[in-house]
């Protein structure tokens, strides 16, 4: 079995999930849209660096921490989906308020 340098694939796309979530840093979002943006990128990373791991198998041909890794990316993913849908009540108070100050 050959050896791969996992740590150092794990700092490249450590500092890539870092380079995408800093150039997203000044846009305005929803509160907490950037946390989920960190989950689903670093469990996508840890689940392909976990290919060249030699963890246990646990279930379905995956380590434990590609399941973990997979939570993480589906948890990320459903709330920022669950996020990005407007409440109208707060979309309308915003309009009004916009309104307001433009008069």
């Amino acid at each position: 079995m050959r050896v791969h340098p996992t740590q150092l694939y794990e700092l490249v796309q450590s500092l890539v999930v870092f380079a995408i979530l800093w150039a997203l840093r000044k846009r305005h979002h929803p509160p907490g849209m950037i946390f989920y943006l960190y989950l689903i990128l670093a469990g996508s990373m840890r689940f392909i660096v976990e290919f060249w791991r030699s963890n246990p198998i646990v279930g379905l041909g995956m380590t434990e921490y590609q399941w973990i890794s997979l939570a993480l990316v589906i948890l990320g993913a459903v709330l920022l989906c669950y996020r990005r849908k407007p409440d109208p009540i707060k979309q309308n108070v915003h309009e009004f308020d916009t309104w307001n100050t433009q008069r």
